[in-house]
């Protein structure tokens, strides 16, 4: 028998996951509860997928629930079918939320905001009179649920969090409630209008000459901007603002003198396997993933969004190494290998 309520959920997922402003390759995630069953998105897929394969693990929501009290973080004993498929690191988190609809996603906008010092003061006057939360930047995970449980504990009717560092949570009780929550949002927080950057499509052209074998340039052009916008290379090579940059770009982001063909290389050759070309782009080595490649188009959307760096608030080195040492971020890089090795054997 179908299921109205959770095909919508299914197509909200892939309008959201199509739009790269506001879902970034496997990023974000979605769930959905109909009384004792939970459907979350799994560790590593697309939301962009939703229709076309299996993204989703069924729970049984009161042993997830029981989990999280216990202290867990391995929701695995609750699938209900086991499609071989992992439980969204964001599961205890998703689950304490009482509505039907949870989306968390790392939109453009959101994280325009949630990266700033003054972040939490710049958007209180932007979101007056939504039910919303600021969030102070946390592991993902049951670190994270535990504040949020205690957030909820105080206000109970928070259907907005605004994560530092991380992205934005909707819930509501219907996909189509969600997602107009979500639209309000992001236009409550659309930051302040910057002049346009264009590229030089020269330096490109240039670039592409100095490609080595099996490499190229990215799919969407723009994010050559990220080597040929000095403050954008800033922005990108200075750290890592949330976590997604930290998995799939790693703690820091290289650059090189088009003339170092050895830097290049070495580049190249190493996570992400990608680098930028100073003064001319930036280009993708043969095992630079769609999720990487993603993430830099993140990056080149969100640099003329933000105000200086010296506003910004970078996560810090004891951070990164918690989220790169962390199991189950480790277990979404390894996806992330397998999708990549697997679209080249087709």
């Amino acid at each position: 028998m179908k299921n109205l309520a959770f095909d919508a959920v299914k197509d909200l997922c892939t309008e959201l996951g199509a739009d790269i402003t506001l879902v970034q390759g496997a990023g974000g995630n979605v769930s959905f509860k109909q009384e004792n069953d939970f459907w979350i998105k799994a560790s590593g897929t697309w939301l962009a997928d939703a229709n076309r394969s299996s993204i989703f693990v069924h729970l049984d929501l009161k042993k997830v629930l029981a989990g999280v009290e216990a202290g867990t973080n391995d929701f695995t004993s609750a699938i209900i079918e086991n499609i071989g498929l992992r439980p969204s690191i964001e599961t205890s988190l998703h689950a304490i939320l009482p509505q039907a609809v949870v989306v968390h996603v790392h939109s453009i906008h959101s994280l325009s905001w949630v990266v700033r010092t003054k972040g939490k003061e710049q958007v209180a006057e932007r979101l007056n009179g939504l039910n919303w939360a600021w969030v102070e930047y946390v592991r993902p995970g049951l670190p994270l649920t535990r504040v949020i449980q205690a957030i909820l504990k105080e206000k109970p009717e928070t259907n907005i969090l605004l994560l530092a560092n991380h992205g934005v949570f909707v819930a509501a009780e219907t996909a189509s409630a969600a997602s107009d929550l979500l639209n309000e949002v992001e236009r409550r927080l659309l930051p302040p209008a910057q002049p346009s950057k264009q590229l030089n499509q020269t330096k490109v052209d240039e670039l592409a000459k100095l490609l080595p074998d099996g490499c190229r340039l990215p799919a969407n052009p723009m994010v050559n901007l990220l080597g040929q916008d000095p403050r954008f290379m800033e922005l990108a090579i200075t750290g890592s603002l949330y976590p997604d940059n930290v998995v799939f770009i790693g703690p820091s982001f290289s650059s090189v003198a088009p003339s170092n063909t050895q830097a290049l290389e070495n580049a190249l050759s190493a996570t992400p396997f990608c680098t930028i070309v100073e003064g001319m782009g930036v280009i993708l080595g043969s095992n630079c993933s769609e999720s990487v490649e993603a993430q830099l188009e993140c990056l080149v959307l969100l640099c003329p969004t933000l105000p200086d760096i010296t506003e910004l608030k970078y996560l810090s080195n004891n951070q990164v190494a918690e989220l790169l040492n962390w199991d189950e971020e480790k277990l979404r890089q390894a996806l992330d290998k397998s999708r990549q090795a697997a679209k080249k054997g087709n």
